[in-house]
């Protein structure tokens, strides 16, 4: 046996000690608390992980490949370099999460909150911008800029209201009103909601 074989013995004897269920492909660990859990490398493609809590837990590389995370507590999570393809992440408090180098291709990040997420070469529905006082993400449902967080339709209407009450300056305001109305292509719909200016 080598280590990599034994760690996921580990890992699976913990899972089934804190859940009742053995880890791995299409497990059921909904609504589990697993903060602070070391799941690194372990394959949970087509897991049930709805409502789970993994606050503060290490997924680094993991296969999360169609799992089921909607709702899932995820604030300041390592899911650097996982697997989250055709994951359902809807709901789910991603704030503070290291997603850098994931995959969410296909994945539902429909009312997910990355608010301080750290994005960086991850691929998928989400855009990242970076030229003003606060750094924006906007996911197919949401954008986040500092501390606001609000659907495209709400930033398209109220989005100079928004950097007036959060002391912006005029350029600031204009470089995020171009990246708002420039987010077509994250949610076709919103092309409809409201014209650009």
């Amino acid at each position: 046996m080598d280590a990599g074989q034994l760690k996921d013995m580990l890992v699976q004897h913990a899972l089934w000690l804190e859940t009742g269920m053995a880890q791995g492909a299409r497990a059921d660990l909904s609504y589990a608390n697993l903060s602070g859990a070391d799941l690194g490398g372990v394959n949970l493609s087509g897991a049930d992980l709805g409502g789970v809590n993994l606050s503060g837990a290490d997924l680094g590389g993991v296969n999360l490949s169609g799992a089921n995370l909607y709702g899932a507590y995820l604030c300041d999570i390592n899911l650097g370099g996982a697997d989250l393809g055709g994951a359902d992440l809807g709901d789910a408090n991603l704030r503070g999460a290291n997603l850098r180098d994931t995959n969410l291709n296909d994945a539902n990040l429909y009312g997910a909150d990355l608010y301080g997420a750290d994005l960086s070469g991850a691929v998928g529905p989400v855009s990242v911008f970076s030229s003003g006082w606060h750094t924006g993400i906007a996911t197919c449902s949401h954008i986040a800029i500092g501390c606001e967080r609000h659907t495209h339709a709400e930033w398209r209407e109220r989005y100079e209201e928004i950097g007036i009450a959060n002391n912006y300056t005029s350029a600031e305001i204009e470089r995020y009103r171009q990246w708002i109305f420039s987010l077509d292509w994250l949610t076709p719909t919103v092309a409809t909601a409201t014209p650009a200016p």
